[in-house]
């Protein structure tokens, strides 16, 4: 059973939280950025302390930027997650994929081989 989505609006940046049977998904449309991260932090956290067991899918399609600040911000989420044995999937808008290739991030999904800068590539999405 699909709990309903709850959203929240925080200086340009839109989120909303989907539990579902395999995985809980937060999705995130707007910017993230300086002014944003913070928020952008505490939705991911809110999203961890949901998760029970599923992973956690990151929706970034919706996100038209997002800003050094923001990159680190995500990074460290990921880097959480990996170090808690969280599976996690990634989903990038193209302008989040962009900016992920020139910092050489090299996984979309938890389960991909490699550190974050092997390779250079996504390899198989």
């Amino acid at each position: 059973m699909r709990s309903r989505p709850r959203g929240m609006r925080a200086h340009g940046l839109h989120f909303d939280l989907s539990p579902a049977d395999t995985a809980v998904v937060l999705h995130c449309h707007g910017t993230v950025d300086l002014t944003t991260r913070d928020a952008f932090r505490d939705w991911v956290d809110r999203a961890l302390a949901q998760r029970g067991g599923r992973r956690l899918i990151l929706d970034l399609s919706g996100v038209d930027f997002i800003d050094s600040a923001g990159l680190q911000a995500l990074m460290q989420a990921l880097l959480e997650c990996d170090a808690e044995g969280t599976a996690w999937t990634l989903r990038p808008s193209k302008e989040v994929e962009g900016l992920l290739l020139l910092a050489g991030m090299g996984r979309l999904r938890s389960d991909q081989t490699g550190g974050w800068l092997d390779g250079g590539g996504y390899g198989d999405v």
